[in-house]
């Protein structure tokens, strides 16, 4: 199992409200939310193709812990990143995570593939791209991202921020300082290293015992 790890003090002020339900969801439904769906998600941003948060095409086993851990440092912290090595299978925890606490969100999820991201001063263009923000009058686009997401109540995911993570830790920081009701959910194979980042370290999952008929996707 993983392990967390928190950092010294946290910012912002825990608890978000329960978001609006709709309707046809992309992920399927989920015990977690009934028959609440996901389609608040705004926008999938994948310049590599198919993203590892779209709908799961087999059950995930072995991970419950994991995923109750994450979603329970989101009621905490404002910025939550998930590491591990990789394949061990962070980005299809985030899709599970997202199952779970969507519904906390009145303006919804809004997801962001890094991992075909080859420039890492692209990071916060991509992730207006992803939300849809426009650039008013020729405005700095990290301005113009903390305009929009300032008047939001929304969880944010970086998947795969370990190439750029530089520049994603300097995204996080500017827009959770200027963003009260945002929280962020990275997944990375090493930490951002904020201050005020909580930490889940997946670790592989081990072969279950002899004779039993558990199975497990990493």
């Amino acid at each position: 199992e993983g392990r967390e790890l928190f950092p010294p003090q946290v910012t912002g002020s825990p608890g978000i409200g329960t978001g609006r339900q709709r309707q046809n969801c992309p992920f399927g439904p989920s015990p977690a939310i009934g028959q609440n769906c996901l389609d608040r998600i705004l926008r999938v941003q994948s310049a590599g193709g198919n993203h590892g948060l779209t709908r799961a095409r087999t059950s995930f086993i072995g991970r419950a812990d994991a995923v109750g851990k994450v979603s329970g440092l989101l009621d905490g912290y404002r910025l939550v990143t998930v590491t591990g090595p990789g394949g061990v299978g962070k980005t299809r925890l985030a899709g599970e995570v997202l199952r779970q606490v969507a519904d906390r969100f009145a303006d919804g999820v809004g997801v962001v593939e890094l991992a075909a991201l080859s420039e890492p001063a692209l990071v916060a263009a991509t992730v207006a791209a992803a939300l849809d923000v426009r650039q008013p009058g020729g405005q700095p686009i990290m301005d113009a991202l903390a305009e929009h997401l300032s008047r939001q109540q929304l969880l944010l995911v970086l998947d795969n921020c370990e190439h750029v993570l530089d520049a994603a830790a300097e995204l996080c920081e500017a827009l959770l300082s200027s963003a009260d009701d945002i929280r962020i959910l990275a997944t990375s194979r090493e930490p951002l290293g904020l201050a005020d980042e909580a930490r889940y370290r997946l670790a592989p999952l081990t072969l279950p015992a002899a004779g039993t008929s558990e199975g497990a996707e990493a």
